[in-house]
C-alpha cells in the first residue's frame, strides 16, 4: 500500500507573496490539540498531536491521524506535490507530449528547506515541440500547485478532511482551500 500526503493550499492568487500567517496557522493547530511540539525540530515538522484524528474524518479515534506536518509559508514559490511518486500524466499543452521526467526534473533543482528555489516563473520546455509549459497552469491528471504558502500532513489515514476545522483554517488563512494529494 502506497503512502499519503496531504497538502492544503490557497487557491487565490498563490503566487502574490508570502503570507505571514505560518504562526497562526501552528497556535491553531497546536490549540486544536492537531500537533503537538517537534517531530523533526531542525526541518520544523510538527508531530501529530492527541486530538490529530479529529483533522480527517475516518482517522481511529485516539490514534494519530498523521505522521507529521510541515507549514510553508516563504517568498519562494513551491511546487507540489514535491515528493509525488505515481507520475503526474504531465501532458504538453501545445503537443500532448508526455512531461513527467521534466516535471521530476524541476522537483531535484527546487531543493527543500533552506536550499529552495522560487519556481513562480519556472517553465518546462516541451523535449518534442519546445513549446514552454508554466508550471503555475500545468496540464496534469493529479491536482498540483505552485505556491508560496501550504499546509502539509504526512502519511495521512485519511483523506477525508474534517469541514468544520477546514473552514476553521479558510478563515485563518483568508482563502479557499484545495486539497492536493501526494502519492508515494
Amino acid at each position: 500500500m502506497s503512502e499519503l500526503n496531504v497538502f492544503l493550499v490557497p487557491t487565490d492568487k498563490p503566487l502574490s507573496g508570502r503570507r505571514g500567517i505560518k504562526d497562526r496557522i501552528l497556535d491553531y493547530l497546536e490549540g486544536r490539540g492537531i500537533v503537538a511540539g517537534f517531530y523533526d525540530e531542525k526541518l520544523e515538522w510538527y508531530a501529530a498531536g492527541p486530538r490529530s484524528f479529529e483533522l480527517f474524518r475516518g482517522s481511529a479515534a485516539g490514534g494519530p491521524a498523521f505522521e507529521y506536518a510541515i507549514i510553508y509559508d516563504r517568498n519562494e514559490a513551491h511546487f507540489v506535490p514535491d515528493a509525488h511518486t505515481a507520475g503526474f500524466g504531465a501532458r504538453c499543452v501545445s503537443c500532448q507530449a508526455d512531461l513527467d521526467e521534466p516535471v521530476y526534473q524541476v522537483l531535484e533543482e527546487q531543493g527543500e528547506c533552506s536550499e529552495v528555489k522560487d519556481v513562480a516563473a519556472v517553465s518546462i520546455r516541451c523535449p518534442s515541440c519546445r513549446h514552454p509549459n508554466p508550471l503555475v497552469t500545468l496540464q496534469a491528471e493529479v491536482e498540483t500547485a505552485v505556491t508560496r504558502f501550504y499546509i502539509n500532513f504526512c502519511a495521512v489515514e485519511s483523506l477525508d478532511v474534517n469541514p468544520a476545522i477546514l473552514a476553521e483554517l479558510r478563515e485563518i488563512v483568508g482563502a479557499e482551500l484545495a486539497l492536493v494529494v501526494e502519492r508515494l
